[in-house]
C-alpha cells in the first residue's frame, strides 16, 4: 500500500507539488473532464485545495487496490465453503435447484445465472452456476429468512461445516451474516470506485476480512 501511494505523490509532484496556480488548474481541470466535479467533490471536504482533492483521488485508488484481493478471496472462499457443505447436506451440487431451499428473489438470481452462462455458450456446471451468483446472493443465505430451515437444521451442521475454524462460541448465525454484510458493503463501495479513503477504520475493516477467510 505505501509504495503505490508514494509513487502516486511523486507522480503528482511532478506537476503539481510547486503548486502553481496556473499549473494546478490545468491539471484538476483534465481531472474533472475525465471523471466529472460531482465525483471528485466527494474528495475535496470544505476547505481542501484542488492539489489536495487530486492527492486524496489517487490515494483512495491505491487504498481500493490494496484491498481488492482479500476482498476476492472472501466472496470466493464463502461461496465454496456454503456450496460445498449444501452440497453434502442435500446430497445433490445442484442443491440450489432443490424446491423450497432458497427464498424470495434468490430463485430468480439461480435463474439469471443460467441465462449468462446460455447466452456464453458456456455448460450449465454447478461450479460454473455458483461462480455467477453474486456475493449478494451468499450473504443473503445467511441473513435472518434462513436461519431455521438453512443454518440450525441438525443441531446447526451447516454451520459447522461452513465455518470449522470458527471458535465454538463465536459461531452464530446472525453474527456472522453481520459481519459478512458489512464487508459486502465496502466491497461495493470499492467495485464501484466509491470513496473509502476517509474511513477510520479501514485497518479494522481488513483484519476483519482475513480473520472470516480463516473462520473457513
Amino acid at each position: 500500500m505505501v509504495p503505490y501511494y508514494l509513487t502516486i505523490v511523486n507522480i503528482c509532484s511532478c506537476t503539481l507539488a510547486t503548486k502553481e496556480p496556473a499549473l494546478v488548474s490545468s491539471y484538476y481541470d483534465e481531472l474533472r473532464r475525465g471523471f466529472s466535479a460531482d465525483r471528485l467533490s466527494k474528495y475535496q471536504p470544505d476547505g481542501t485545495s484542488d492539489f489536495d482533492t487530486a492527492v486524496n483521488y489517487f490515494w483512495n485508488m491505491a487504498l481500493s487496490e490494496a484491498l481488492y484481493a482479500s476482498l476476492g478471496a472472501l466472496e470466493v472462499t464463502l461461496r465454496n465453503a456454503i456450496h460445498n457443505a449444501a452440497s453434502r447436506r442435500f446430497q445433490t451440487e445442484y442443491w440450489f435447484d432443490t424446491p423450497q431451499i432458497l427464498k424470495y428473489r434468490q430463485p430468480g438470481d439461480v435463474v439469471k445465472a443460467r441465462f449468462t452462462l446460455t447466452r456464453e455458450n458456456k455448460p450449465h456446471t454447478a461450479g460454473r452456476i455458483v461462480a455467477e451468483l453474486s456475493f449478494g446472493f451468499w450473504t443473503t443465505l445467511l441473513s435472518d429468512p434462513y436461519h431455521s430451515s438453512f443454518w440450525m437444521a441438525d443441531r446447526a451442521w451447516m454451520l459447522k461445516e461452513t465455518f470449522p475454524h470458527m471458535p465454538n462460541s463465536q459461531r452464530v448465525r446472525n453474527q456472522i451474516y453481520a459481519r459478512y454484510n458489512s464487508l459486502r458493503l465496502l466491497r461495493n463501495r470499492i467495485f464501484h470506485f466509491e470513496p473509502i479513503w476517509h474511513r477510520p477504520n479501514l485497518a479494522q475493516q481488513h483484519a476483519q476480512i482475513l480473520e472470516a477467510i480463516r473462520w473457513i
